[in-house]
């Protein structure tokens, strides 16, 4: 309610905004259009502990059997998790291999829909609900999934996909909103509305022969390379300057 109220004035007041993606950009000019000409788009980065881990005691402790898909995220409509499970089922249903789902996040707004599923899922004993993980044990997660699967239906920027490359960690997520702007050539994507392409990637992942997924892993530690917090810094001085250059008077930023 209060972002409603003040957001306005305070683009308005604003020398230079910072969106996490060139999707948030044009959310911002199609919504507030006198911010053109003053936002710079600038990726997010990843902490720099994200990194592959190749010990598994972190799956033991949390019960965790290999192989497994991983979900990462606050649950909550958009992260459509309520047709992950119904997606999860069929992938379950068309296979003998017991195959875990692990989902990490904690509950969020309007989450009934989810935990109504959850508890009629034939296959709710192989669903793992972790809650708040520590960045190691993220870590370790994503190092040893098959792939994470996220199937958003909006993103600002997506910062688990980024986090998952960062890790070795395939991905499987939505064609919407800024997530091509993370995923590029190396993700694999999914319209989030659709049950059957979602469990079709979902398929073919599954059944990637171990040359090929050392391949796939190589490429999405390349992708992360391609961002950190290094790199978003010198684009926002950079920024800076190229405003201060172009306008006089006290400069002023609000990230957004």
């Amino acid at each position: 309610m209060l972002q409603k109220i003040f957001l306005r004035g305070i683009l308005r007041k604003a020398s230079l905004i910072i969106a996490n993606s060139a999707y948030t950009a044009s959310d911002l000019y199609r919504v507030f259009p006198f911010t053109r000409g003053k936002v710079a788009p600038i990726h997010l980065g990843y902490e720099p502990g994200m990194m592959p881990v190749a010990e598994e005691h972190v799956l033991g402790l949390l019960s965790i059997s290999k192989p497994y898909w991983l979900a990462v995220g606050t649950i909550e409509p958009r992260k459509n998790l309520t047709r992950l499970l119904h997606v999860y089922q069929v992938f379950r249903e068309e296979r003998s291999d017991k195959v875990p789902l692990v989902i990490v996040g904690e509950r969020g707004w309007k989450a009934d829909a989810f935990f109504q599923a959850l508890e009629k899922h034939p296959y709710k004993a192989d669903i793992v609900l972790t809650g708040y993980v520590s960045q190691d044990q993220l870590n370790t997660l994503y190092s040893h999934a098959i792939a994470l699967v996220y199937p958003s239906e909006y993103e600002g920027f997506g910062l688990p996909v980024l986090e998952a490359f960062a890790c070795g960690c395939p991905v499987i997520c939505s064609r919407v909103s800024s997530l091509p702007e993370v995923g590029g050539e190396v993700a694999w994507y999914v319209d989030p509305f659709d049950e059957a392409n979602i469990s079709d990637q979902m398929d073919r992942m599954f059944l990637l022969s171990e040359q090929e997924r050392v391949r796939l892993k190589q490429a999405c530690l390349s992708r992360a390379t391609l961002f950190g917090w290094d790199r978003h810094a010198r684009d926002f001085v950079r920024n800076l300057g190229l405003m201060a250059r172009g306008q006089s008077g006290v400069i002023s930023s609000n990230v957004l």
